[in-house]
């Protein structure tokens, strides 16, 4: 699973949770303010497909990204 979220309070409990039943976590990069957002999104479907994520975790700010990962192939929650 990877994990693109802003919040720890969000992030802790769904990586413990993935952890408990046999999973991995895979925390991706987070843009920043001078950074390229269509390389910054090449990027983060790369990593994506090169740790074969079946889901991606969204949290704010980032919940906007599911329909272009939809359109990807992954599957986000």
């Amino acid at each position: 699973m990877g994990v693109l979220a802003g919040e720890p309070a969000s992030i802790a409990p769904a990586a413990q949770a993935v952890w408990l039943t046999g999973g991995s976590v895979t925390m991706l990069h987070q843009p920043t303010a001078r950074t390229d957002l269509a390389a910054w999104a090449a990027d983060t479907l790369s990593v994506l497909r090169m740790i074969d994520a079946r889901l991606v975790l969204l949290g704010a700010p980032f919940d906007a990204l599911a329909p272009v990962l939809t359109e990807h192939g992954a599957r986000s929650g």
